[in-house]
């Protein structure tokens, strides 16, 4: 079997003849040994010298060099070679750029996402600008967010980076991974190791393939239907030799049972004996589908405390987060949590809210007609020295 080495030079030459006259085929979302195969190639539009270093792309350099790229465009009627980050550095002028058309050859392994060439601690100062919502403090930072838009940070110290796109109608897509592809049925009993589609693994598990790495996995999909980046990742790993299975999510997804019982107490010993959990109508997957399913409150207050304690057990634990109207019962998903964890381990629990009248409002109804006792309420009015007054107290 080929090497992908081998499989993505002879890409590059098919390309060259299926688009033989003024066209720059661009290469996006491809890990750093194929982004070199395309520098080193005589037709690439900015030769490699010092475009990478240290395995690593020079941003900088390549937006210097815009005016070579321009001027090797033009050189004749070939068509030429571009790594995505070329059309970025043009992407100012690119309308005044010479070429009939521009193919943009996509990883569609990871699409909209690339591989990144960076150094992980110039990834994790981007990450962290990125969220401070500020001019870029160095140079360094400053190229990058010319180039890229976001960060996905992955296990192990990977990472994936959102290319910024240029606008130009001559700008045409193809994905690299295409054709037929044939599933195979899994085992129900296989100890493969299991991908849920859209999931950190999953990205993992592509940025591999993008490496030309493959090994046999079960590719979990709701509903079973695979998108065109599952189906990129079936015909890689075929490509590679190996088998990517996939099959319906739902069939090995096990659902926990909750005992909501234990929280029937606290909410009758505080809203009443004859309180009961409401029924709240939740989105299945929302990640997929518009499908919908009942829950009562006690068993997402099942969930969260669970989690609360996973995470107080130095368990690993899962963030969750809930979205519903007003007036559907939001407040008693984090009030019975609380309530049960101070009394059973002594634990506080902090509550964010928007608007101080709707906190002042929570904590008189909690206090006047439950009878619950607050500790603290703190509120953005107060000045430092009252938040750590208040903050002593708890």
């Amino acid at each position: 079997m080929r090497s992908f080495s081998d499989m993505f030079a002879a890409k590059m030459e098919e390309l060259l003849e299926r688009y033989p006259e003024n066209t720059l085929i661009v290469f996006k979302g491809f890990a750093m040994p194929q982004v070199q195969q395309v520098l080193a190639h005589t037709r690439c539009i900015l030769q490699e010298g010092e475009q990478v270093q240290d395995g690593y792309l020079q941003l900088s350099r390549i937006e210097d060099s815009f005016f070579d790229m321009v001027s090797a465009i033009g050189k004749g009627e070939a068509s030429k070679l571009a790594i995505f980050e070329h059309l970025q550095a043009l992407s100012e002028i690119l309308p005044k750029v010479k070429t009939e058309k521009i193919v943009v050859v996509e990883n569609n392994l990871l699409s909209p996402w690339a591989p990144s060439y960076l150094p992980y601690g110039d990834v994790l100062s981007f990450f962290d600008y990125l969220q401070s919502n500020s001019e870029p403090p160095n140079d360094t930072l400053k190229a990058i967010s010319d180039f890229y838009t976001a960060v996905k940070l992955l296990p192990g110290e990977g990472a994936l980076l959102l290319p910024n796109v240029p606008d130009d109608e001559r700008i045409e897509v193809v994905p690299f991974w295409a054709g037929e592809i044939a599933l195979e049925e899994p085992d129900l009993d296989t100890d493969l190791p299991q991908i849920e589609a859209g999931s950190l693994e999953d990205w993992t598990y592509s940025l591999q393939l993008t490496r030309g790495v493959a090994s046999p996995a079960l590719l979990l999909v709701s509903g079973g239907n695979l998108g065109s980046r599952q189906q990129a990742m079936v015909l890689a790993a075929e490509a590679f030799g190996v088998t990517l299975y996939a099959d319906e999510l739902e069939l090995y997804r096990l659902k926990p049972v909750y005992d909501e019982s234990q929280f029937l107490g606290v909410l009758r010993k505080y809203w009443g004996d004859q309180a009961n959990f409401r029924q709240l109508l939740f989105y299945r997957d929302p990640d997929h589908s518009q499908d919908t399913e009942c829950l009562s409150q006690g068993q997402v207050i099942a969930e969260i405390v669970d989690q609360c304690e996973a995470a107080k057990d130095g368990e690993a634990f899962s963030n969750i987060f809930i979205t519903a109207p007003t007036g559907s019962g939001k407040s008693i998903l984090f009030q019975i949590p609380a309530i049960y964890l101070a009394e059973k381990y002594g634990m506080v629990t902090i509550v964010v809210s928007p608007l101080i009248a709707l906190m002042n409002d929570q904590v008189d109804q909690l206090q006047r007609e439950h009878g619950v006792t607050m500790a603290a309420c703190i509120n953005s009015s107060m000045s430092i020295e009252e938040r750590q007054q208040t903050i002593s107290k708890v």
